[in-house]
């Protein structure tokens, strides 16, 4: 009997993994990017949910402070990125596959 192998198995998902440059690899690639920016966004907009109670803390938010406004650009970003940055991604991986 052998003994075990100290090499660990590749994961079953390598296997099957497409090969770089077809249409399936970009859109493998277009998907993936699309998971993390997904992942950013949701990132952001729970950023804004934790900095907005120690906002309302402030003793002095009455004062123009730009810290008041950040909850609001994160949650706007979050939103662009949702929007514009995953059809960026989607739509630039479906041209790049129409050309091959």
């Amino acid at each position: 009997m052998m003994p075990p192998s100290k090499i660990a198995p590749l994961r079953d998902d390598l296997r099957h993994k497409p090969l770089p440059g077809t249409a399936a690899f970009i859109q493998d690639q277009a998907d993936q990017d699309c998971r993390d920016l997904a992942a950013i966004s949701g990132l952001l907009r729970r950023t804004s949910t934790g900095i907005t109670p120690i906002l309302q803390r402030l003793t002095f938010r009455t004062l123009p402070l730009a810290a008041l406004e950040s909850c609001t650009l994160l949650d706007a970003l979050a939103e662009e990125i949702d929007r514009d940055d995953v059809t960026t991604v989607q739509d630039h991986a479906e041209a790049l596959c129409a050309a091959r």
